[in-house]
Protein backbone atom coordinates (compact mmCIF):
# COMPACT_ATOMS: atom_id res chain seq x y z
CA UNK A 1 0.00 0.00 0.00
CA UNK A 2 1.17 3.79 -0.65
CA UNK A 3 2.07 6.02 1.92
CA UNK A 4 0.57 9.46 0.99
CA UNK A 5 2.86 12.40 1.06
CA UNK A 6 1.66 16.04 1.92
CA UNK A 7 1.30 18.90 4.13
CA UNK A 8 4.44 18.23 6.76
CA UNK A 9 6.13 15.97 4.84
CA UNK A 10 9.50 15.69 2.85
CA UNK A 11 11.01 13.06 0.72
CA UNK A 12 14.87 13.83 -0.74
CA UNK A 13 15.47 12.04 -3.79
CA UNK A 14 19.06 11.32 -4.94
CA UNK A 15 19.59 11.51 -8.56
CA UNK A 16 23.28 10.62 -8.96
CA UNK A 17 25.40 11.14 -12.33
CA UNK A 18 28.69 9.92 -13.30
CA UNK A 19 29.06 7.23 -9.84
CA UNK A 20 28.51 4.13 -9.66
CA UNK A 21 24.86 4.94 -8.51
CA UNK A 22 24.12 6.43 -11.79
CA UNK A 23 21.56 5.21 -14.14
CA UNK A 24 20.69 6.16 -18.03
CA UNK A 25 17.73 7.62 -16.56
CA UNK A 26 19.37 9.34 -13.69
CA UNK A 27 21.83 10.75 -16.35
CA UNK A 28 19.25 12.18 -18.87
CA UNK A 29 17.21 13.72 -15.77
CA UNK A 30 20.42 16.04 -15.11
CA UNK A 31 20.61 16.69 -18.60
CA UNK A 32 16.70 17.77 -18.45
CA UNK A 33 17.32 19.90 -15.46
CA UNK A 34 20.91 21.14 -16.90
CA UNK A 35 22.56 20.78 -13.56
CA UNK A 36 25.82 22.28 -13.53
CA UNK A 37 27.18 21.59 -10.24
CA UNK A 38 26.96 18.64 -7.48
CA UNK A 39 24.92 18.93 -5.20
CA UNK A 40 22.12 20.97 -6.63
CA UNK A 41 19.44 20.69 -5.09
CA UNK A 42 15.77 21.05 -6.61
CA UNK A 43 12.30 21.54 -4.62
CA UNK A 44 9.29 20.62 -5.90
CA UNK A 45 10.37 20.66 -9.22
CA UNK A 46 11.46 23.48 -8.96
CA UNK A 47 13.40 26.04 -7.16
CA UNK A 48 16.65 25.24 -7.63
CA UNK A 49 19.52 25.76 -4.92
CA UNK A 50 23.43 24.88 -6.49
CA UNK A 51 26.02 23.40 -3.68
CA UNK A 52 25.26 22.34 -0.19
CA UNK A 53 26.64 22.58 3.42
CA UNK A 54 25.22 23.71 6.87
CA UNK A 55 25.22 27.56 5.51
CA UNK A 56 22.49 26.75 3.12
CA UNK A 57 20.05 25.90 5.84
CA UNK A 58 18.11 29.05 6.01
CA UNK A 59 18.08 28.77 2.79
CA UNK A 60 16.26 25.07 2.37
CA UNK A 61 14.38 25.44 5.37
CA UNK A 62 12.27 28.58 3.74
CA UNK A 63 11.86 27.04 0.44
CA UNK A 64 10.77 23.51 2.12
CA UNK A 65 8.51 25.39 5.32
CA UNK A 66 6.85 26.72 2.30
CA UNK A 67 6.29 23.90 0.53
CA UNK A 68 5.18 21.95 3.07
CA UNK A 69 1.99 24.09 3.70
CA UNK A 70 0.84 23.33 0.22
CA UNK A 71 -2.53 21.47 0.40
CA UNK A 72 -3.04 18.50 -2.46
CA UNK A 73 -5.37 18.53 -5.40
CA UNK A 74 -4.77 14.50 -5.87
CA UNK A 75 -4.48 11.38 -3.84
CA UNK A 76 -2.63 8.95 -4.80
CA UNK A 77 -2.68 5.02 -3.83
CA UNK A 78 -0.68 3.09 -4.75
CA UNK A 79 0.52 -0.89 -4.09
CA UNK A 80 4.18 -2.72 -5.33
CA UNK A 81 4.27 -6.51 -6.03
CA UNK A 82 7.71 -7.94 -7.20
CA UNK A 83 7.00 -11.30 -9.44
CA UNK A 84 8.96 -13.06 -11.12
CA UNK A 85 11.40 -10.65 -11.43
CA UNK A 86 9.36 -7.69 -12.40
CA UNK A 87 8.07 -4.69 -10.28
CA UNK A 88 4.42 -3.74 -10.42
CA UNK A 89 2.31 -0.51 -9.30
CA UNK A 90 -1.15 -0.59 -9.47
CA UNK A 91 -1.70 3.33 -8.89
CA UNK A 92 -4.88 5.17 -8.02
CA UNK A 93 -4.91 9.09 -8.61
CA UNK A 94 -8.07 10.63 -8.13
CA UNK A 95 -8.87 14.45 -7.71
CA UNK A 96 -9.88 15.50 -4.71
CA UNK A 97 -9.95 18.70 -5.53
CA UNK A 98 -13.29 21.39 -6.74
CA UNK A 99 -11.99 21.86 -9.97
CA UNK A 100 -10.68 19.78 -13.19
CA UNK A 101 -7.28 19.13 -13.15
CA UNK A 102 -5.60 19.06 -16.90
CA UNK A 103 -2.17 18.63 -18.01
CA UNK A 104 -0.61 16.69 -15.50
CA UNK A 105 1.66 13.20 -15.39
CA UNK A 106 2.04 10.26 -13.06
CA UNK A 107 5.68 9.78 -12.29
CA UNK A 108 6.96 6.67 -10.59
CA UNK A 109 10.82 6.67 -9.33
CA UNK A 110 12.29 3.52 -7.64
CA UNK A 111 14.44 4.34 -5.18
CA UNK A 112 17.19 2.29 -3.04
CA UNK A 113 18.20 3.42 0.74
CA UNK A 114 21.91 1.73 0.81
CA UNK A 115 21.65 2.80 4.65
CA UNK A 116 25.11 5.14 4.58
CA UNK A 117 25.03 8.90 5.11
CA UNK A 118 25.23 9.60 2.15
CA UNK A 119 23.11 7.18 0.43
CA UNK A 120 19.98 7.16 0.90
CA UNK A 121 17.04 7.50 -1.55
CA UNK A 122 19.35 7.22 -4.29
CA UNK A 123 16.97 6.81 -7.74
CA UNK A 124 17.69 3.01 -9.32
CA UNK A 125 14.87 3.60 -12.32
CA UNK A 126 12.55 6.10 -13.40
CA UNK A 127 9.42 4.68 -15.20
CA UNK A 128 7.82 6.44 -18.30
CA UNK A 129 5.37 8.94 -17.46
CA UNK A 130 1.39 8.69 -17.75
CA UNK A 131 -0.09 11.48 -18.77
CA UNK A 132 -3.54 12.73 -17.52
CA UNK A 133 -4.92 15.21 -19.93
CA UNK A 134 -7.78 15.68 -17.48
CA UNK A 135 -9.08 14.23 -14.28
CA UNK A 136 -12.26 16.19 -13.17
CA UNK A 137 -13.38 17.19 -9.98
CA UNK A 138 -14.17 13.94 -7.96
CA UNK A 139 -12.62 11.67 -10.96
CA UNK A 140 -10.61 9.04 -9.89
CA UNK A 141 -8.30 7.18 -12.60
CA UNK A 142 -6.27 4.05 -12.44
CA UNK A 143 -2.64 3.18 -13.75
CA UNK A 144 -0.74 -0.21 -13.99
CA UNK A 145 3.12 0.38 -14.27
CA UNK A 146 6.05 -2.18 -14.06
CA UNK A 147 9.83 -1.72 -14.39
CA UNK A 148 12.42 -5.38 -14.97
CA UNK A 149 15.14 -3.11 -13.33
CA UNK A 150 17.43 -5.98 -11.49
CA UNK A 151 19.27 -4.25 -9.43
CA UNK A 152 18.55 -5.38 -5.85
CA UNK A 153 14.56 -5.90 -6.42
CA UNK A 154 13.91 -6.52 -2.94
CA UNK A 155 15.36 -3.53 -1.37
CA UNK A 156 13.49 -1.02 -4.10
CA UNK A 157 11.00 1.32 -2.99
CA UNK A 158 8.44 3.32 -5.28
CA UNK A 159 7.72 7.10 -5.11
CA UNK A 160 4.58 7.75 -6.99
CA UNK A 161 3.87 11.63 -7.61
CA UNK A 162 1.30 13.90 -10.04
CA UNK A 163 3.39 16.60 -11.94
CA UNK A 164 2.15 19.72 -13.48
CA UNK A 165 3.77 20.74 -16.67
CA UNK A 166 5.11 23.54 -14.90
CA UNK A 167 7.03 20.91 -12.94
CA UNK A 168 5.33 21.58 -9.52
CA UNK A 169 4.48 18.41 -7.18
CA UNK A 170 0.49 18.22 -6.66
CA UNK A 171 0.94 15.22 -4.48
CA UNK A 172 3.65 12.38 -3.65
CA UNK A 173 3.04 8.98 -2.09
CA UNK A 174 5.42 6.17 -1.38
CA UNK A 175 4.74 2.62 -2.29
CA UNK A 176 6.41 -0.16 -0.21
Amino acid sequence: MASELGPGKLLVLQYHSGDKYATPETEAKVKEYNVKGFPTIFFNGGNSVVGGGSGNYAQYSTVVNSELTKQSSVSIVGAMTLSGGTLSLNVTVTNISGSAITNVKLMAVLYSDYGTEEHHYVVRDILPPSNIASLSAGETQKFSLSSDFRDSLSSLRAVLFVQSSSGQILQSAIAQ
